[in-house]
């Protein structure tokens, strides 16, 4: 089953939230590091600020930095640049995503495919 969340309630909650979509900025992710950031984590953790977008470029992310991620507790976007057909996640027996900081409604991960992993449920 997937969660869509019609764009204008995304944007209804970011007016009220005093975040300004106008300085919100896209850090974008190649499956080899060659993108903006070298993998999902650096751009999470060392990158981006809440608002902001990590878009994951077409390709199969693996190894570390792209699973065992942290979102921190911060208010990001994750998402596919070609949707969840294009972009895989194989965390190779790992964890893809660690939500356990206080991550609210404000962090989103979608469209993106996640293959061998576990989860600690």
């Amino acid at each position: 089953m997937r969660l869509v969340i019609p764009p204008f309630l995304v944007l209804a909650g970011l007016i009220t939230s005093g975040f300004d979509p106008a300085a919100a900025r896209t850090w974008y992710v190649e499956p080899d590091g060659t993108g903006d950031v070298i993998n999902i984590q650096v751009a999470i953790a060392d990158s981006a600020s809440p608002g902001d977008t990590v878009l994951l470029a077409p390709g199969e992310f693996r190894g570390p930095g792209n699973t065992d991620v942290d979102f921190g507790g911060m208010a990001v976007t994750v998402t596919s640049a070609l949707g969840a057909g294009f972009t895989k996640i194989n965390c190779e027996s790992r964890q893809a995503f660690l939500f356990q900081s206080g991550e609210g409604p404000s962090t989103v991960l979608s469209e993106v495919t996640i293959i061998n992993g576990f989860d600690s449920f």
